[in-house]
C-alpha cells in the first residue's frame, strides 16, 4: 500500500489512523480465513470476509490505490454476489447493492470500465427496485382526492438517474415522498415486509346504522 504522492491533502496523523485501520482489517481477513478453512459453510464467516475486503479496498482508494481498491473490491463483490444467489445469511441484496456501487463508483476518479459501468448500472437498478417495492413513486390509491404520487428520477435518462443521483438518493435528495407513502413504508417494516393499500373510510353504512361496505387493507 504505497501513499500516492498526491495524497498532501492528508494529514499525517490521518495517515496514521489509515495504516492503523488497515493493520486491523489484515488480522482480522487472516483470522477470518483461519476459522473459514475450518468452517466453510459459516454464513457469517463469509460476510465477514466479504467486509474484510471492502474496508480494506476502501483504505486502498482514500490512499489513491484505485488499482488495489478495484481487485479488493471485486473479490468482496464475488463473494456477495455468489452469497445472495444461494441464499446465506447474513447476506442480502442491501449487501450486493452496496457492493456493486463500492466497484462501480471508483470510476468517479478515473477512467469507467465497461464493467465498473454494469455495476453501477445493477445498483442502481437493486435500489429503484427498493423504493419501489415501498410505495414510493406512484399512488397507493388512498380513497381520498388529490393524491401525489411524489417525484422521482426518471430512470429512463442517464442524465437524471446516474451514479451521482444515486449517491444523493442515498441519502434522501433528489426525490420527494408523500407523508402518507412514508407512513405506508414505515407500516410495512413493522408488519413483517407487507405493504398494505391504505385507507380513511372503513365502513360505509345503511340509513339503518347497519354497514353497507367495510375496506380491508
Amino acid at each position: 500500500y504505497g501513499i500516492d504522492k498526491k495524497m498532501d491533502i492528508h494529514s499525517k496523523e490521518e495517515m496514521d489512523k489509515l495504516d492503523e485501520a488497515l493493520q486491523c482489517y489484515t488480522t482480522a481477513m487472516q483470522i477470518t480465513k483461519e476459522l473459514l478453512a475450518a468452517s466453510p459453510d459459516d454464513g457469517k464467516l463469509k460476510y465477514n470476509m466479504s467486509v474484510s475486503y471492502e474496508q480494506i479496498g476502501h483504505i486502498a482508494e482514500l490512499k489513491h490505490n484505485y488499482r488495489e481498491a478495484e481487485l479488493l473490491y471485486r473479490q468482496s463483490l464475488e463473494i456477495c454476489r455468489t452469497n445472495v444467489k444461494l441464499g446465506t445469511r447474513p447476506f442480502n441484496e442491501d449487501d450486493l447493492a452496496i457492493a456493486l456501487y463500492r466497484l462501480g463508483a471508483l470510476p468517479l476518479q478515473r477512467k469507467a470500465t465497461d464493467e465498473q459501468k454494469e455495476c453501477l448500472k445493477e445498483a442502481m437498478t437493486i435500489w429503484k427496485d427498493y423504493m419501489v417495492s415501498m410505495g414510493f413513486g406512484y399512488k397507493l390509491g388512498i380513497d381520498l382526492p388529490g393524491e401525489s404520487r411524489g417525484q422521482f428520477h426518471n430512470t429512463s435518462e442517464t442524465s437524471d438517474w446516474n451514479e451521482v443521483a444515486l449517491a444523493t438518493a442515498s441519502f434522501g435528495q433528489r426525490f420527494t415522498v408523500t407523508p402518507m407513502q412514508m407512513i405506508t413504508m414505515v407500516s410495512a417494516i413493522v408488519d413483517d415486509g407487507k405493504l398494505k393499500k391504505p385507507y380513511v373510510v372503513k365502513n360505509v353504512l345503511n340509513a339503518d346504522g347497519t354497514i353497507k361496505s367495510t375496506t380491508e387493507p
